[in-house]
C-alpha cells in the first residue's frame, strides 16, 4: 500500500482487531474486538496507521458477482479532518469494482458520500434497550438448521437483491436463527447474536409486517431482562412494537447506493438489517 509523510496504509488482519475495537470506542460505536473479526472473516478491510497507531478504517463485503456493501468507515478523532476518510473510502470502492455498492451513513459522512456519487433511498431507525417481557407469537416458528441455508438464502435474496449465501452461513454458526412458516413452507426469518453491548436482531426478512412482528416477538419473548438491538426500515411499523418491548429508538443511518438500483422481489421484504455495515 502507498505510504506518504502522515499515513501508511495496509491491508486489514486479524491481529488488528484490538486496536480496532479501541477506535470504535473513541468514536462511541459498541463493536467489540469479536464483532470486528466476524465482518472481517466476511470481507476485506483497509486501515491507515500513523506513528504506529491505527487512524483510519474501511471495508467492503461482496454479495454476488452484482452487488456489495460498503461499510466500517472510521477515523479516530485526532486524525478527522484531514482527508482519511474519503482517501479509505476511494481505495475500498476500487476494490469493490463496479457493482451496485450499498452504505448506512451517519450525518457526518453523508456530505463525503454524496461526492463520491452515493444517493440516499430511505431511512433506518436503531432501537435498543433491555427487553421486558413480553408473550410468544401466535405464528408457526421454529428453529432453523443449516439444511434450511438454501430457503433462507432465497429469501434474502428477494428481499435485498444479492447473494448472502455465505453471511447467512455465518449468522447459523454464531446466532440463533428462527423461521417463520406458512404452509410447512418458510417464509421469513431472522437471526440473534451477540454483538455490542448485548445481541443484535437481524436480519428480519419477512412476507409483512405481521410476519416481521411475529419473528421480533419470538425473539425477545425468549431473552427477557437482556440487552438488544434492531436497525429497522424507519418506513415499517416495527416501531410501537419494539418500544413497547424495551427497546427504544436510539439513532439513524441513511441508507445509500452508488450503482444501478438491485431487483427486488414482492415476496420477501428487508425489514431489519443484519447490522449497519453489511446490510
Amino acid at each position: 500500500m502507498p505510504a506518504d509523510a502522515t499515513f501508511i496504509f495496509r491491508a486489514m488482519q486479524p491481529q488488528d482487531m484490538h486496536q480496532a475495537e479501541a477506535m470504535t470506542r473513541a468514536v462511541a460505536w459498541p463493536h467489540r474486538a469479536e464483532d470486528w473479526r466476524f465482518v472481517l472473516d466476511l470481507g476485506f478491510g483497509l486501515l491507515a496507521e500513523r506513528e504506529g497507531r491505527l487512524a483510519g478504517t474501511a471495508m467492503g463485503w461482496h454479495h454476488g458477482p452484482a452487488a456489495a456493501s460498503l461499510g466500517m468507515i472510521i477515523v479516530r478523532p485526532d486524525a478527522q479532518g484531514t482527508g482519511l476518510g474519503r482517501r479509505l473510502t476511494e481505495s475500498v470502492l476500487h476494490a469493490i469494482g463496479p457493482v451496485s455498492v450499498e452504505l448506512h451513513a451517519t450525518a457526518a459522512g453523508l456530505p463525503l458520500y454524496e461526492k463520491l456519487g452515493f444517493i440516499r433511498h430511505g431511512l433506518v431507525h436503531q432501537h435498543q434497550g433491555h427487553a421486558t417481557p413480553i408473550p410468544a407469537p401466535d405464528m408457526p416458528i421454529r428453529m432453523a438448521t443449516p439444511a434450511d441455508l438454501g430457503a433462507l438464502a432465497a429469501l434474502d435474496c428477494a428481499a435485498t437483491g444479492a447473494d448472502r449465501t455465505h453471511i447467512l452461513a455465518a449468522l447459523l454458526g454464531i446466532g440463533q436463527t428462527v423461521i417463520l412458516e406458512r404452509d410447512n413452507t418458510p417464509t421469513g426469518f431472522a437471526t440473534l447474536r451477540r454483538f455490542g453491548r448485548g445481541h443484535q436482531i437481524g436480519p428480519v426478512i419477512a412476507p409483512d409486517t405481521q410476519g416481521a412482528q411475529a419473528l421480533l416477538h419470538h425473539l425477545i419473548h425468549h431473552h427477557p431482562g437482556q440487552f438488544l438491538r434492531a436497525d429497522i426500515d424507519a418506513t415499517s411499523d416495527l416501531a410501537p412494537v419494539l418500544t413497547r418491548s424495551g427497546l427504544v429508538h436510539a439513532g439513524a443511518a441513511i441508507p445509500m447506493r452508488r450503482g444501478p438500483p438491485r431487483a427486488r422481489a414482492t415476496t420477501a421484504h428487508r425489514f431489519a438489517l443484519i447490522n449497519q455495515a453489511l446490510g
